[in-house]
Order: C-alpha cells, then structure tokens, then sequence
C-alpha cells in the first residue's frame, strides 16, 4: 500500500522544513527572549509529531515484513547506560527519581541490533518518564545469568516506576496496535498508542520476550528478556555502533572552506535550510533544483570543480538515484567519482540500501541533524583527500 509511505514522506518533508527553520533561528544572532521561547516550542512539537509519525511508519514496515535486524558487536551495558542518560535528563524535569544498575553483566560485548535495542529501551524509559507523576521513581536494571545456548548470554532488563498503573483489562492489551488506556491522571498526554507494540514486535524479532506487571496506581514493571551472542570485546581504536554520534556542533579537523557543494534539491526551504548551515562551516554552495540538472551543471563544469554532491532522491524531472547513475556513467573518472551523499525524508534499511546500489557514498535522514550531517561530510571529504 503506497499511500501511507507517500503521505509519510510528505509529512516529514514538512516537519523538517518546520525543524530545520527552527534551528536556523535559534542559531541566528540577536533573537529575542519572546522569539527565542517561540522557536524553541515550535522545535519541540515538530520533534513530538516526527516521533508520532516514525511510530506510525515502524509499524507499518513491521507489519509489511520489512524489519531486518543489523546486528554488530557492541557493548549492551554502555547502551542501556547512554540511554538512562537521555530518560534521566527528561525525568529530572519532572523532579522524577531516576537509577540505573549494570553491574550485574559480566559479558557487556555481544552481538546486538543497537538500533533496535536502543528503540526498545527508550521505548520502555519514555513510557516510563510520561506516565510517571512528579516526585516519582523510576528504575533500569540490566542483568545477565547463565544461558543454556553455549556462547551466548542470557540477559534481564527490567524498566520499573511508580506511576499510575495500569488495569488488568489493560494489561491484556498493552501490547496491541494503537492500544492506550483512558483514564482521568492521564488526561492530555499525547501518543500514537504503537510504542508498545512496536517494542514487542521488536524483542520478538530478536528472539526475545517482554512481559509486564502492573497494578493502577501502584506503577509499572516491564521485563525483557533476551539471548545474545557473545561477543570478544572490541579494542580501543575500534568502531562500534551506538546510533546517535555524540559530537555537537563543530571540532571535526577539518577547514571546509573552499568545499564546494552541489545541493541537489526540488524543494526550496529544505536548500534554504541545508544552504543556512553548510555557509555556517564555511562551504561554497551551488544548487540544482532536480537530477537532470545537477549532471547537465557537472557536465558543463570543470573536471574536479565539485568536491561533494548532496542528493535529494525524490524529484521531478530526474530523481536522485538516476543522477546519481548518470555521474558514476560518465567517462571522466574526477566528474564520474565525485562523493554523492543521498539527502532524503526516506531513512529506513531499505533507503540506505537503495542509495549504495546506485553508487551513493553515504546517506543523510532529513530533518537534518547537524553533527550527524558535518560528522559524515567530513568523513567523505577527508578519505576523499586521502586518495
């Protein structure tokens, strides 16, 4: 069915317009206090929908068949940990106890889907935050005991909070699509009714199980459970995934002055955006407004005249990925091997994949984050020198 996809692609296109202009604001110099409080709730309700719509999205490629694990060697106890990080930030604001406890896991390294294990944890912490009244509690345990499969571990995380509850005709329930209870201390709280869901499906996926234990009024026990192959620790000079990269802001080594930059896009706030930020870092933009256009401009330039093209996919005339072919098609090897980043509202496995087999270099999700985007720019142009 195309059109949930379709309107979901044009709904985020909205809602990173809405969050990239944000962001452009709160980094604009001389903002007011009024303007600055404004821009700020503006960001946040943009995130808030975004996050609905991913719910949405999720569930539809789980329910499609569409969800493939990604599994790479990883430390578990340092993701629950940056996890409790970001739900302990949240909480506080609620004035919301919150603990953590991994001593417990003797093998942290294992093969994991981080995605996936990070969607679950913040799945069951945010719940947790939300329905958690000030000056409650909420606690993460992650433990592992001995498991029956050789080489793998056997690993307990448990959520737990003293918000109000849940009834036992709920509970039976908890789990199903768009399942919410209603009730008057929860009145006014927003959500897709799919966090649930989606996390079973995915602890399903890993082979797993989650259960919960509940009373009203009395909080909350969510329990996962799953096994997870051992893994040997990574050394130092080793890369392992956590999803989000932890740089903000600048101090990536690298002067991007004199960089210039094909921006490949239909839509002019989104190159208003991007243009807004890549200036910020000192780039030289030039821009296209479809495919066709950006190779008839690499055609009609100098061999090497551009360092980096980033690539809208969806657009009239010539979509991303057929300019991208026509680039790599073209017999002058500096004008055919120029870095094509894929810049598109389309971010799940699928995305990706399509972008690489059309020869893209990498991929960047809109709305855009901006240590993400100058963390792989960087990246591209800095192995791009080294050959």
């Amino acid at each position: 069915m195309e059109y949930l996809p379709n309107l979901a692609h044009d709904v985020r296109t909205s809602m990173g317009e809405i969050i990239g202009l944000a962001n452009l604001g709160l980094n604009a110099a001389g903002d007011t206090v009024r303007t600055r409080d404004c821009l700020l709730k503006i960001r946040s309700a943009s995130e808030h929908l975004m996050s609905q719509l991913n719910d949405i999205m999720e569930m539809s490629r789980i329910e499609s068949g569409k969800l493939v694990l990604n599994e790479v060697v990883c430390d578990i106890s340092a993701i629950a940990e940056k996890a409790s990080d970001i739900a302990a930030a949240y909480a506080a604001d609620k004035l919301i106890k919150f603990g953590i406890s991994t001593d417990k896991v003797q093998d942290r390294w294992v093969h994991c889907d981080t995605i996936r294990f990070e969607r679950v944890l913040n799945n069951l912490l945010s719940n947790a935050v939300k329905y958690t009244p000030e000056n409650g509690e909420i606690r993460l345990s992650l433990t592992q005991t001995e498991c029956e499969r050789e080489g793998y571990g056997r690993y307990e995380l448990k959520v737990r909070d003293s918000g109000t509850g849940m009834s036992e005709d709920f509970l039976a329930e908890i789990f199903d699509a768009y399942g919410r209870e209603r009730s008057s201390t929860i009145e006014g709280l927003q959500g897709t009714g799919l966090g649930m869901a989606i996390t079973k499906k995915i602890v399903d996926a890993m082979g797993g199980g989650i259960s919960v234990t509940s009373e009203p009024g009395e909080g909350s026990e969510f329990t996962v459970v799953l096994e997870l192959k051992i893994a040997e620790a990574l050394q130092d000079d080793e890369e392992w995934l956590i999803s989000t990269p932890e740089n903000e802001g600048g101090g990536y080594g690298k002067d991007f002055r004199g960089e210039r930059i094909l921006l490949v896009d239909d839509n002019g706030i989104n190159r208003q955006i991007a243009r807004g930020i890549l200036k910020a870092y000192g780039f030289i933009i030039e821009e296209a407004e479809n495919g066709q256009e950006a190779v008839e401009k690499i055609e009609n330039s100098e061999s090497g005249y551009y360092d980096l093209v980033l690539m809208d996919v969806r657009m009239p005339v010539m979509n991303g990925y057929e300019a991208t072919s026509r680039i790599r098609a073209m017999e002058d090897k500096a004008r055919a091997n120029i870095p094509v980043i894929a810049m598109t509202a389309n971010s799940f496995e699928e995305d990706i994949k399509a972008a690489k087999d059309v020869g893209m270099n990498a991929h960047i999700a809109k709305p855009i984050e901006i240590p993400v985007m100058m963390e792989i720019l960087s990246e591209i142009l800095s192995s791009r020198t080294a050959d």
